[in-house]
């Protein structure tokens, strides 16, 4: 990941998107626990897109995860917060698409 980022960042990139779930783990996942290390020791602006739930339906259409999804950044954010990743990587800042500033 780091890798990825050392070559977005040297195309001009001023900070990163993610997507409220990365594979099969949500952003509090001690598996991105580095990701949000990086984010902080950069001091990089995160913009954090909603996708479909995790726990959505394989076969849905599109209907309930449109539904459910105006809420997946802000259910996001709320875990990320609560999981106490923030306050270990205080310089990093989080945006979201559906609200104006999600995290700090």
């Amino acid at each position: 990941m780091v890798q990825e980022l050392d070559r977005a960042l040297g195309m001009g990139a001023a900070g990163v998107g993610i997507a409220t779930n990365v594979g099969d783990f949500q952003l509090q996942a001690p598996e991105l626990r580095n990701f949000w290390r990086e984010m902080s020791r950069r001091k990089l602006m995160v913009l954090v897109h909603p996708t479909c739930p995790c726990d959505a339906p394989q076969n849905d259409p599109g209907n309930l995860s449109f539904r459910r999804i105006s809420g997946e950044t802000a259910m996001a954010a709320t875990k990320l917060a609560l999981s106490g990743a923030l306050e270990e990587c205080p310089t990093s800042r989080s945006f979201g698409r559906t609200s104006r500033r999600v995290c700090r």
